[in-house]
């Protein structure tokens, strides 16, 4: 893990803290300490660190089966220091492969002990400002507080088998009441604003990293890989268009001359 915390007085900060540091990226060339490992490796879950290559960033990733499964929580995330208001920006990315299978798994901060919440309303967990990736698959939003339970169709898709950069930015700065963004391999892709009662809705995000949707019904696994996990992002410069090439002219204009080089011009 490196972190941005690297100079006076917030190095002496942090050690007198004992906290973790607010800003890393965690690229799982080891297995990193520090980590909650909570029912990741009981029953039907298999997911946390893996001393594999599946999304060719190097050896060592996270990754693994992860099930939406009947009992929870389930997770494998870092302690952060808690987000508990929605007024100062926050954002995070990871590169990420779905491997194969289905169910869905979720990536991003979110509240450990609470995310195997499945009351009032089933799958969505309270306190999660995070991605859910349906089917491992398709790309859902969560921008919930502690009394929110929505789950938002961003029309993404990110199961073609091939890695992509995934980025969530909240600014509380944009719109009205705060604005999440989120970028496909350095592109903003989708765009979605917070409302008053989102805004105001109390908070409290303790973890950031992977964890399991809990649902009566049960399904999966997904089959999965992620590394580099940045917080603050560290976003993809986007890809450079490839310039279109101008077309050869398929006639000549008035007072222009076929050169044939039939003697020196």
């Amino acid at each position: 893990m490196v972190c941005s915390r690297l100079t006076g007085l917030s190095i002496l900060f942090f050690l007198l803290q004992s906290a973790p540091c607010v800003g890393f990226v965690e690229e799982f060339s080891s297995a990193p300490s520090g980590w909650d490992a909570v029912r990741n490796t009981v029953g039907n879950q298999n997911f946390g660190f893996q001393n594999s290559n599946d999304c060719d960033r190097g050896a060592g990733e996270a990754g693994g089966s992860i099930f939406r499964d009947t009992v929870g929580p389930a997770y494998y995330a870092l302690p952060v220091d808690p987000i508990t208001n929605l007024d100062q920006p926050f954002s995070y990315s990871f590169f990420y492969r779905r491997i194969g299978g289905g169910g869905s798994l979720n990536i991003g901060l979110f509240n450990g002990p609470t995310s195997g919440d499945t009351t009032p309303q089933m799958e969505h967990p309270p306190n999660a400002f995070a991605f859910h990736l349906d089917d491992g698959a398709a790309v859902y939003l969560y921008t919930n507080g502690g009394t929110s339970r929505t789950r938002l169709n961003t029309g993404l898709n990110v199961g073609d088998g091939t890695v992509h950069q995934l980025s969530y930015e909240y600014d509380p700065s944009q719109g009205s009441f705060g604005r999440v963004t989120v970028y496909v391999d350095g592109v903003p892709s989708f765009g979605t604003d917070l409302d008053a009662t989102q805004r105001n809705d109390p908070v409290n995000l303790t973890h950031l990293g992977f964890f399991a949707t809990v649902h009566p019904s049960g399904s999966g696994p997904v089959l999965w890989c992620a590394d580099s996990l940045a917080f603050p992002a560290a976003i993809l410069d986007p890809p450079t268009p490839t310039p279109t090439p101008s077309p050869r002219p398929t006639s000549l204009g008035v007072g222009q001359k076929c050169e044939d080089f039939s003697e020196d011009p």
